[in-house]
């Protein structure tokens, strides 16, 4: 007996009478449609229900009652996807897949003949991936497995090398098909072309295992069903830098399996194991370079290392940089001793105006004579007015610059806050100076 469901019907045929579809709707109303062959299989596609049998393909539209059929040739194996039905058929020399697609009728649609010189089984499945659909063949004790697009005309047919075994089985995830031979998984990325991305070891995995899914399967002798994942932040491992940060992006990793991938490509670089130009390919990769902006801001080499990084990252990306990356490279290039090229940079503007970059070069103005007076420069360019300069400065904490600040810029003050603010700084002779200033101002 077989069956399948189409809308508030079953369709279904009996141990006794296996040359009958019967056909029973929820209200009890019973159809039986006669086929000049015993039905192996049924499934059903929209209003049609579609029955195999060893010679021919039966399509019947349940909205007319009519049963229609084409024949196909000897049959070895067959299998289901959307409105197609493949058939395999295994001779001496060759295998040969058809494809079957339903549009009011069935029409043969692709034919594929593969020469073989091996009667071992052949391992055949269907599998959509992406937006496409494939037959999947393997033949026993070869070492090669074909990936075959399914359409109105031969598109592709992919060679994938996989190890010698009697039989495969296929899971798929996005665009990753993964190949499981016995205990051994290939794992190929499914694009234009296959590119193999690694070799996973597996559970063993045996034929009492039943895909019922994408990446499922169930085993009903032990009652189980397991569900095959990708680890991509583990894959990308096996590839080359600029492969594997590619990768994640195409598989929309999470932020922090791309930051972890970019520091470790950062680290491999400052080692001296990946040069230049694979760094150069990675900033240009994409346009999202948030991950690639955070990574930088945690990596930590030797300052010229950094600077030289920082400086191609700025000055190749396109799209808006978050601030902090600006403050590592002032910082790194201060600490290197690179103070002329930070000048440079800040001259002719490749460090933007930014209220963050600007605290951060009035922090370091102990090490950079010119530092406090961009960053003045640039909170002014910004629009900010004096009062605004000053709440600034009072709330990164720098008390006796915002003094200093009022007295040079003429801010006024009340005695209220000067002493506020004369009671917060803490270098004892600071405020003597402080105090002798303002004594000398007012006097004055």
């Amino acid at each position: 007996m077989t069956y399948c469901v189409i809308k508030n019907t079953i369709a279904y045929t009996l141990i006794n009478q296996p040359k009958k579809i019967l056909l029973l709707t929820k209200e009890g109303n019973k159809k039986v449609f006669e086929c000049n062959e015993s039905i192996i299989a049924l499934d059903s596609y929209q209003k049609y229900v579609i029955a195999i049998s060893s010679n021919y393909l039966f399509y019947l539209d349940t909205n007319e009652d009519r049963l229609r059929s084409t024949k196909h040739r000897p049959l070895t194996g067959w299998k289901w996807i959307g409105d197609c039905v493949i058939t395999l058929t295994q001779m001496k020399k060759s295998i040969i897949y058809e494809t079957y697609q339903l549009c009011e009728a069935l029409h043969l649609i692709q034919s594929l003949t593969i020469p073989t010189t091996s009667k071992e089984k052949i391992s055949f499945d269907v599998i959509k991936i992406r937006e496409s659909s494939w037959i999947f063949s393997y033949q026993g004790n070869n070492k090669i497995a074909h990936l075959i697009e399914i359409g109105p005309q031969l598109k592709r047919v992919l060679e994938l090398h996989v190890p010698v075994n009697n039989y495969a089985q296929v899971a798929v995830t996005g665009d990753l098909l993964l190949i499981m031979i016995n205990s051994i998984g290939v794992l190929y990325e499914i694009n234009n072309t296959a590119n193999k991305i690694a070799i996973v070891k597996l559970p063993p995995f045996s034929l009492n295992n039943l895909r019922i899914n994408h990446n499922q399967f169930i085993n009903f002798n032990e009652q189980t069903i397991t569900t095959l994942k990708a680890d991509f932040a583990l894959l990308s491992q096996s590839l080359l830098p600029a492969e594997r940060y590619s990768f994640l992006l195409r598989h929309s990793a999470p932020q922090r399996v791309l930051q972890k991938a970019l520091l470790s490509i950062f680290n491999d670089f400052a080692k001296g194991n990946i040069d230049f130009e694979t760094l150069k390919d990675i900033f240009t990769i994409s346009s999202e370079s948030s991950a690639i902006s955070s990574a930088l801001v945690d990596w930590r080499p030797e300052p010229q290392v950094y600077c030289y990084v920082m400086i191609e990252f700025i000055c190749s990306n396109k799209t808006k940089i978050p601030p902090p990356v600006y403050c590592r490279l002032i910082e790194s290039l201060i600490n290197d001793g690179q103070t002329s090229r930070l000048l440079m940079l800040l001259q002719y503007h490749i460090i933007p105006d930014d209220e963050i970059v600007a605290l951060q070069l009035v922090s370091m103005r102990e090490k950079c004579d010119f530092a406090y007076q961009f960053a003045m420069d640039m909170l002014k360019r910004m629009n900010k007015n004096n009062n605004q300069i000053l709440q600034i400065l009072i709330a990164i904490g720098d008390y006796a610059e915002a003094l200093i600040f009022c007295i040079s810029h003429k801010v006024q003050l009340s005695n209220h806050d000067i002493t506020s603010l004369l009671s917060q700084v803490k270098n004892p002779v600071l405020l003597f100076q402080l105090n002798q200033y303002l004594q000398n101002k007012n006097t004055n």
